[in-house]
């Protein structure tokens, strides 16, 4: 049997986690499956409880010079579990580890295929030293425009979503008005921008929460905090930490906003979408993909004025976000199912390997 390597940077079980499980329930059938992952947690423990072989090995930022003797270490001991284990393909679900995967790949004469799931540079990417002949699997168009050229092997697989997963599950909603901003708190996601706009609004919208998830950059944190506390905003506006499982922080949201300057294509929004909510993004990167068609989703200009129209009009009309909660979670269906989207991953690895003499 012809074995694969899966890696994943983190322990958790995220949505990024559930994509490689559910693809490695796909290539299970065909496939020995093997996993490296960068530290343990939830996810180490679900593979190890169905008896999946997994490598826990860290690594440290590829681009810290001073890191280079433990980068050798960590490609050694990849090398070697590769080559007890018969490797014959290594996919990664990161651009983070290509310079691991890529050292491994050329050591054991295998095909490397990495993930790149953000709006990142040519120039970042030739800094991982991701070769020309690196498989990438793109989650948007808008994204890979940017690397076909010096990628030619290049493709264009859209994130997906488990619906089974985030099917609405039946309980009494809050009474209070919320909207979610998901993702690390940094300048990219523009954060402090929503909150700006729910400090407009305040005034207008009775009961109205606004809710935060994610880890954060500490001097943006900063920001969002002192404005908070400037503006008396304490009860109404919540920082939370990191949640891998975003189901109940979604389906207690009236809203969920994405005010981001720059985007590949958000799983959150594909998340909030399957879950029947309305979603308000900026019309950026692969958003302007996912909410391609009208009543699906509210796709604004970049910090434009209309914002606070739209929510304000949102917030008096419940039948509307009802009707475009509706359209979304059917648009998702159609198009980002997740078995969908690894159907396309699978024929992927099922060419190179079927060209692969093993």
């Amino acid at each position: 049997m012809k074995n694969i390597l899966l890696c994943q940077q983190r322990g958790w079980l995220d949505g990024a986690a559930r994509s490689l499980l559910l693809l490695a329930e796909n290539l299970q059938k065909d496939y020995g499956l093997y996993f490296w992952v960068n530290e343990p947690g939830p996810l180490t423990q679900y593979l190890k409880e169905r008896g999946l072989p997994v490598l826990i090995l860290s690594n440290r930022p590829w681009r810290q010079i001073g890191y280079f003797l433990a980068h050798v270490l960590t490609i050694i001991r990849l090398v070697r579990f590769c080559r007890k284990n018969r490797i014959r393909l290594i996919l990664s679900n990161t651009y983070e580890l290509v310079p691991f995967i890529v050292w491994a790949g050329r050591a054991l004469s295998v095909p490397v295929i990495s993930f790149l799931r953000d709006a990142i540079t040519v120039e970042k990417l030739e800094k991982y030293k991701a070769p020309a002949l690196l498989q990438l699997i793109s989650v948007s168009q808008s994204i890979i425009e940017a690397y076909q050229q010096k990628y030619a092997n290049s493709a264009v697989v859209h994130n997906g979503v488990d619906l089974q997963h985030f099917i609405m599950r039946p309980g009494t909603l809050p009474n209070e008005f919320s909207l979610a901003v998901f993702g690390r708190l940094c300048d990219r996601k523009n954060q402090l921008f929503a909150l700006k706009i729910f400090n407009n609004l305040r005034s207008q919208l009775d009961q109205a929460f606004l809710h935060f998830y994610g880890e954060a950059d500490s001097l943006y944190l900063d920001q969002i905090m002192n404005y908070i506390k400037t503006h008396g905003l304490a009860a109404e506006v919540h920082v939370h930490h990191y949640i891998q499982d975003p189901r109940p922080a979604i389906q207690a949201s009236q809203i969920i906003l994405v005010p981001s300057k720059s985007e590949a294509l958000p799983r959150v929004i594909l998340e909030a979408m399957a879950c029947g909510k309305t979603v308000v993004a900026s019309a950026v990167g692969g958003i302007k993909e996912i909410l391609s068609e009208p009543n699906v989703g509210i796709c604004l200009p970049l910090e434009s004025k209309k914002w606070e129209e739209v929510i304000l009009d949102l917030f008096h009309h419940p039948q509307k976000r009802q009707q475009i909660g509706e359209s979304a979670r059917r648009h998702v269906s159609k198009y980002f199912d997740l078995r969908r989207t690894n159907k396309k991953i699978l024929e992927m690895i099922n060419h190179l390997l079927s060209d692969k003499m093993v």
